[in-house]
């Protein structure tokens, strides 16, 4: 087991979100659609802007090429979109840069959240709620994981080593080994970022989607989730695949025609955007 109260510790000395990612959250909260003020924030941090530009030009946004400033992002895309844009961007570049020596496993992971947030783009667009939110909840869903791993190495050996001998879901594991699990530690982490609400519930809760407390884009991120650990993209080692919730089907309108459609369409977009990752 893990002492929480060190936990929490840790994970307060990553490294935080950078100014410019926090002030454009807070502008595009605050209604402020001043396109100059949010281009002079992401110039602050030429890295960030970089990747903020590959994301809208990414092909699940159909705009290949044609997003060449801070300036068109917000024209073309909507500042909804450009604020979820920044958001995954900057969570994206501060997990890189925390946890580049873990290597394939890393590697891995973002590929398995990348999906994911393709997913439940498409899940999000088929249910009437808010895609680009979507999108960055579930490139998010699994960063518990990942800090897990990052924090305690060797513990965290042990919980995958657990979860192929005794096929267990990675939470449960988690549970028995640590005392807590990658959905809770997301929250806190995200809870660290001061990123918006509704992605902290929609983490906690992607694998218990029916909870009191749970939204509409747990059941959305629980969906996507499970296809795309039924696909096995983004997996080191052989896992059990948790139970697709009928509640979260019945809630989101879907049927198995839908869920076909998703799969075939994530399939096309995921191998033409895996550059998006670099």
């Amino acid at each position: 087991m893990i002492d929480k109260n060190q936990l929490i510790a840790d994970i307060h000395k990553l490294p935080s979100l950078s100014k410019a990612v926090m002030k454009v959250v807070d502008l595009i909260d605050k209604g402020d659609s001043d396109v100059s003020l949010i281009e002079l924030e992401l110039s602050q941090d030429p890295v960030l802007t970089a990747k903020v530009l590959r994301v809208a030009n990414s092909p699940f946004y159909g705009l290949q090429g044609t997003v060449t400033s801070v300036r068109d992002a917000c024209v073309v895309l909507g500042m909804s979109s450009l604020k979820n844009i920044v958001m995954a961007a900057g969570v994206m570049k501060v997990m890189e840069q925390s946890s580049a020596t873990q290597g394939k496993r890393n590697k891995a992971m973002w590929e398995h959240m990348f999906m994911t947030g393709i997913m439940a783009r498409k899940i999000a667009i088929l249910s009437n709620d808010d895609e680009s939110c979507a999108f960055a909840a579930g490139l998010f869903h699994d960063l518990g994981k990942m800090v897990l791993s990052l924090i305690y190495p060797d513990v965290y050996s042990k919980v995958v080593d657990k979860i192929q001998l005794e096929n267990l879901l990675a939470n449960e594991a988690e549970d028995e080994v640590l005392g807590i699990d990658h959905e809770r530690v997301g929250n806190i982490l995200l809870d660290h970022w001061q990123l918006p609400e509704i992605l902290r519930v929609a983490i906690e809760f992607h694998h218990d989607p029916e909870h009191q407390n749970a939204n509409k884009y747990a059941s959305i991120i629980h969906v996507a989730d499970v296809l795309t650990r039924a696909l096995g993209i983004g997996s080191n080692y052989p896992s059990k695949i948790p139970a697709l919730s009928k509640s979260a089907m019945t809630l989101l309108g879907l049927s198995w025609d839908d869920i076909e459609n998703v799969i075939y369409e994530s399939e096309s977009e995921y191998k033409e955007s895996l550059e998006f990752l670099g």
